[in-house]
């Protein structure tokens, strides 16, 4: 079997809702396109799979460290299961023998990027037989630990973001600076190549379509090139201080509006450079592409589900006491978001009208108020589909809603009411 035949088959599997837990393709002619789509197909709506063998192939290192990029942080991976009353793990078994796989790559991979992915991968001679369970069944995956390096770099290596810092506020500890009253905090970037910005984005900014009033959005982007930088730096600190959530796109345009290589992506129909949103209380890492060659790539990217968007969440409850019945530590959330009705109740609903949406999640720590007996959940969220309000909207409909979230709080009962937050208890 070649690509073409894994192309079809992991088509064919999908299409029918086909789950399979061992895959054997040793022997074949697959290289690492159709490891990808096997890779693809085993972080679907269609994981776990237990078992990959893919010994006597045309795989590389690059093939290998894409997979596990992929398998990094994945809710499904590894497996839990009970034993004698305690979650233990059950990892995933990769046969990967006589392969196109160079000794000073697998070492470097092991030496400088096997820190960097969200897994832990234990090395052994492949004995086992296929009716033997793997060797050590209660190995951890690492925890939250940052996604792994890119192994389809197409730009060029990232560099400090020395200019990035600190644009309208001093830091606080800085002697004799005073941190000013402000209602909102300065996004900060993490991030930066010659295409793209990843923007941290704090609560309290929304990525919404602009409003075509003055001083805001395209009537903005239009004045800036003109403002001097002091100008812009004092319109910039009143977004800061407005109690009413302010929109992120015009704290963009005040900022990087006036730089020429951003000027194509300096209007409305490119979101200024936004690639995807997130909602007013959600904070996390944003894309923001610096031209028209990077938005489309990454537009293309998302609409192709190659970009991982993982959240977590902290939620009322615990399983087995107030989530539905079907729904257990770790699982997937199938259920159709209809946002038909959104632009008059801002929210979204659970209907078999609405476009299919799947949410994976694992259940990370579970927590107790010690006054109030109020029981809470941390969670992992991956999303598979993108649909507005997703996570919000498949967490009340489990019956275990968001801390904080007052818009999404329907057909349950009342959790810890002394609680109180001004925002969804969201992190990308």
């Amino acid at each position: 079997m070649d690509n073409r035949g894994i192309l079809r088959l992991c088509t064919f599997l999908e299409e029918q809702e086909i789950k399979v837990y061992e895959m054997n393709f040793s022997d074949n002619a697959i290289d690492d396109d159709g490891l990808y789509r096997l890779a693809q197909y085993i972080t679907s709506e269609m994981a776990p799979v237990h078992a990959l063998y893919m010994s006597a192939n045309q795989i590389s290192m690059q093939g290998v460290v894409r997979l596990l990029t992929m398998l990094s942080l994945h809710p499904m991976y590894p497996v839990e299961f009970d034993r004698g009353g305690k979650a233990a793990f059950l990892p995933l078994w990769l046969q990967l023998d006589n392969n196109m796989i160079e000794n000073d790559h697998l070492q470097d991979f092991l030496d400088h990027q096997l820190s960097m992915l969200g897994c832990a991968v234990v090395l052994h001679l492949c004995l086992r037989s296929k009716d033997e369970p793997p060797l050590d069944e209660s190995m951890l995956q690492a925890g939250m630990a940052p996604a792994g390096l890119s192994t389809s770099k197409i730009f060029e290596e990232h560099r400090r973001l020395t200019s990035r810092m600190n644009w309208l506020q001093k830091e606080p500890s800085s002697a004799g600076v005073v941190a000013e009253r402000v209602q909102r905090d300065e996004p900060r970037f993490l991030y930066e190549d010659a295409h793209f910005l990843v923007m941290l984005k704090p609560a309290g900014w929304h990525c919404g379509n602009e409003l075509h009033a003055a001083g805001t959005g395209r009537n903005l982007a239009m004045q800036v090139p003109k403002m001097t930088s002091d100008k812009r730096k004092d319109l910039g600190k009143q977004l800061l201080k407005y109690g009413e959530a302010q929109a992120l796109h015009d704290y963009i345009i005040l900022r990087f509006g006036a730089d020429e290589a951003m000027k194509k992506v300096m209007n409305a129909d490119k979101l200024y450079g936004m690639v995807h949103r997130l909602d007013v209380g959600t904070s996390g890492p944003l894309l923001i592409a610096k031209g028209l060659e990077g938005f489309f790539w990454a537009k293309q990217k998302i609409a192709a589900q190659e970009l991982q968007r993982d959240y977590v969440a902290l939620v009322h409850g615990t399983f087995g006491r107030d989530a539905r019945g079907e729904y257990g530590p770790t699982g997937i959330i199938q259920a159709p978001v209809d946002k038909s009705r959104y632009e008059i109740t801002r929210r979204c609903e659970i209907h078999a009208n609405g476009q299919p949406a799947s949410t994976l999640y694992e259940r990370i720590a579970e927590y107790e108020s010690p006054n109030r007996k109020a029981r809470y959940t941390l969670l992992h969220c991956r999303l598979l589909t993108g649909r507005t309000h997703q996570i919000r909207v498949h967490l009340e409909h489990i019956g275990m809603p968001l801390v904080g979230d007052r818009s999404y709080q329907r057909h349950r009962k009342t959790f810890d009411t002394a609680l109180t937050l001004d925002r969804t208890f969201l992190h990308k």
